[in-house]
């Protein structure tokens, strides 16, 4: 039912805190949509109110924010010689420290099983249920074919796409 309302998701993550008219304008939706979402997100403990905003007239707002622990990210950041790898909370927190890891791209021919075994690591030494692991942001060097999601200059794996390799868990997605 969360992913029906991932553009309120997205619209919190981005601004840690927003009020129904917020997100309303944040998504193009409207208002009853949005308050419809908040209170279904509130129901599944993603979301909750975390205050009232002043007003120079009529009611005031109430604002709501994701709740850190309900879902992780993980952020890989690539280059030639270097990888980088944090879990970050539904509110853009790092979860512990920044994971370095020497993955030399090039002509390295095992570099993407270097780099999923460097990202099973960083989840399980987190101590963290698998489940809770949402998506997998990845950048990288290189030219992108954004449409088949390879690198064509450094990080190569013929006729399959690096979204899709490795995604165990049945709610993570794998984000380019």
């Amino acid at each position: 039912m969360f992913l029906k309302h991932i553009d309120l998701i997205k619209g919190l993550y981005y601004s840690k805190t927003a009020s129904l008219n917020d997100l309303s304008i944040y998504t193009g939706r409207s208002i009853p949509y949005v308050t419809k979402g908040i209170a279904d997100l509130m129901k599944l403990d993603i979301v909750k109110e975390v205050g009232i905003r002043a007003s120079s007239g009529g009611r005031k707002p109430a604002t709501y924010s994701l709740i850190a622990d309900t879902g992780f990210i993980i952020s890989v950041a690539m280059n030639q010689f270097l990888t980088r790898i944090v879990i970050v909370n539904m509110n853009n927190e790092f979860v512990g420290e920044v994971q370095e890891f020497e993955l030399k791209l090039g002509d390295n021919k095992d570099a993407i099983h270097s780099l999923i075994a460097c990202i099973k690591a960083v989840v399980v030494n987190s101590g963290l249920a698998q489940d809770k692991f949402l998506a997998i942001g990845i950048t990288m060097p290189g030219f992108i074919d954004a449409f088949l999601g390879n690198n064509l200059s450094f990080l190569k794996v013929p006729d399959r796409n690096i979204g899709n390799l490795h995604c165990q868990t049945r709610r993570t997605t794998c984000i380019y």
